[in-house]
């Protein structure tokens, strides 16, 4: 979990060094599996959090390196999207999303061509402006949501 000066998010963060099993795992399938579990995760998400008006599922990759190991990261390429983009689904929680299937097929095609140091966070963000729950102590259920709603990810790492 992250406080930010325009939201509060919780996530679950895959990082670069994570072992190669998990990520041989994450991938091992092929594109529509691979979009299955991100459904799942969606799915998930959803019924748990469909009442939190501006809840935001996304999904953010970012590739970067450091120039020593005591430098700040550069980032040479950062993909952020809602994950109710990638799901055709009426239902998108009274928000307003454009369909747009491709970012999937983009994040597993960086993910399985992996060359560099590729980190991925998926999570859902609680915007002050547009979330009246982030100003109740609901906020703490609904992060604990968020973080349970994430458990197909972390048994990927399991099985």
């Amino acid at each position: 979990m992250y406080i930010e000066r325009n939201g509060v998010v919780a996530l679950v963060t895959v990082p670069n060094g994570i072992r190669r099993e998990f990520r041989r795992k994450l991938i091992a399938g092929d594109l529509p599996e691979f979009r299955a579990l991100f459904q799942e995760l969606l799915d998930r998400f959803r019924h748990r959090l469909k009442s939190v008006e501006g809840a935001t599922p996304l999904i953010d990759v970012v590739q970067r390196h450091f120039l020593s190991q005591r430098s700040e990261p550069i980032v040479d390429a950062r993909l952020v999207f809602d994950l109710r983009a990638v799901f055709e689904n009426k239902d998108t929680w009274g928000k307003e999303v454009k369909f747009q299937p491709q970012w999937m097929d983009l994040l597993y095609e960086v993910l399985s061509r992996k060359k560099s140091n590729i980190q991925l966070t998926v999570g859902v963000k609680f915007q002050y402006d547009s979330c009246q729950a982030t100003r109740t102590p609901a906020i703490l259920d609904h992060l604990a949501a968020a973080w349970i709603a994430c458990k197909p990810l972390l048994n990927v790492a399991k099985s």
